[in-house]
């Protein structure tokens, strides 16, 4: 794939690196701007409607960038910003088969990563303050979090990181860029006993992206694990 104004693709070179670097930092900046203007607008309702706001934030910031990116780049189609290639059989079996892995892999880095943790002295809590509330919020507030937790913000998310940000440091390598990524994926949700659980996703996130060549595949999974995690927390599991 290599519509018009995007830039040129080697041969052997990821459908990933295919946004031009300069126009794939500023869409970046645009969906971090946006995020920030949410962070920074005042709510009135509590940590549900806080959560929507900086997911419909993030969604404004993303769908922009998208706009931007198809208009800029010369893009006949949209579609091209996201897919290079259709969701088939075997993609379909790796999106199910990666829910699994993340749990077991997060179960695990987080047991391992608490005992440092307590071993090290450093306080440290087990839930998010937004997972920790979803018990005691009301069933309209716990819909809002659904949709704006489960479903907005694995879009803009996946968007951000895996077709912008790896695009853009694929070209240092793969693997480096994959481990940057996770890294940055990780940090950026500010939960220190999730870290090593929050890395991990992102590097199952990546397998699914590159393998797929299709957004869809790691924002489905994405999706999945976010779901999961606020209904069996709301089903007290």
């Amino acid at each position: 794939m290599n519509p018009a104004g995007l830039a040129s693709a080697p041969a052997g070179r990821a459908w990933t690196a295919s946004i031009d670097p300069l126009r794939a930092s500023a869409a970046m900046i645009l969906i971090l701007g946006a995020a920030l203007c949410g962070l920074s607008l005042p709510t009135a309702g509590g940590a549900a409607a806080s959560s929507v706001k900086i997911a419909l934030a993030e969604l404004a910031g993303s769908s922009a960038a998208f706009v931007w990116l198809r208009r800029s780049a010369g893009v006949k189609r949209g579609w091209d910003l996201v897919s290079a290639a259709p969701l088939r059989l075997r993609d379909l079996r790796i999106v199910a088969a990666a829910p699994p892995l993340i749990w077991i892999g997060c179960a695990v880095l987080g047991w391992c990563w608490g005992g440092v943790l307590e071993k090290l002295g450093i306080p440290f809590e087990k839930e998010q303050t937004l997972i920790a509330l979803v018990p005691r919020v009301s069933t309209a507030e716990f819909l809002l979090l659904v949709l704006a937790v489960g479903v907005i913000t694995p879009v803009a998310e996946e968007f951000f990181f895996r077709r912008l940000l790896y695009g853009l440091l694929e070209p240092t390598g793969r693997l480096r860029a994959t481990l940057a990524t996770a890294a940055i994926f990780s940090a950026a949700h500010g939960f220190l006993y999730g870290l090593p659980g929050f890395f991990w996703m992102g590097i199952v996130f990546q397998f699914v992206y590159c393998r797929c060549r299709n957004l869809i595949a790691p924002a489905a999974v994405h999706l999945i694990v976010n779901c999961v995690a606020l209904v069996a927390t709301r089903a007290g599991i």
